[in-house]
């Protein structure tokens, strides 16, 4: 009896196993020297297609979160694929263009995109502050563009109130008797004759110029 064993080209004796497995199933050496990241993408993609389906006939702001968190996994995609670390560039948006058309996401307007991007990157402290909201208004904000207005409205620090009599004051007192006329002009357009009066010690003699 001879000792030599044969085997064909996946590995496997046929004497001894009479069922190889399928060659179709046998692990495989990498062919690109590029990271697949489609494993990694595919669970919350598949879920962001399936929310789109539903956004078409339907909005809920759940939903939109669900789509939102596949976006933002493309765009994550993108950037690797660009070798960059920012969401920008011929090559990144080139790649984010083709995983959009790929996925079934390309239809999604370029604005409301970006609203959703927003949403996503302050998801935290917007839903605690949806968490604050009555029922009512929350079930009206059912879309990235208005829950983002209205999140950036209701948390907008105040900006200081401008006195702008006070800076015509300083411009004023500033500016030669002789070259007065045309600041008091612009004077009377922004602030009221009576204002102009009290603040302006000598603006009865410079309306006389």
């Amino acid at each position: 009896m001879s000792d030599n064993i044969v085997v064909d080209s996946a590995g496997v004796n046929p004497d001894v196993d009479p069922d190889p497995i399928p060659e179709f199933l046998l692990p495989r050496a990498p062919t690109d020297d590029r990271l697949d990241l489609g494993c990694t993408v595919q669970p919350k993609t598949e879920a962001g297609q399936r929310a789109w389906a539903r956004l078409k006939t339907s909005q809920t702001w759940s939903d939109w979160k669900v789509l939102g968190a596949a976006i933002a996994e493309g765009r994550t995609v993108a950037m690797a694929e660009a070798k960059t670390n920012k969401p920008e560039g011929r090559r990144y948006n080139e790649a984010f263009s083709a995983w959009l058309i790929k996925y079934g996401f390309a239809d999604l307007e370029k604005a409301t995109r970006a609203r959703l991007l927003a949403c996503m990157e302050n998801l935290d402290a917007i839903e605690a502050w949806l968490a604050q909201q009555e029922i009512t208004k929350r079930l009206r904000l059912n879309h990235p563009v208005t829950v983002w207005n209205a999140w950036k409205r209701a948390t907008a620090k105040p900006q200081p109130k401008i006195d702008r009599a006070a800076q015509l004051l300083v411009a004023w007192e500033a500016t030669p008797a002789d070259a007065r006329r045309a600041l008091l002009t612009k004077a009377l357009v922004e602030v009221s004759t009576t204002s102009l009066l009290q603040m302006l010690p000598d603006l009865a003699y410079g309306a006389r110029l």
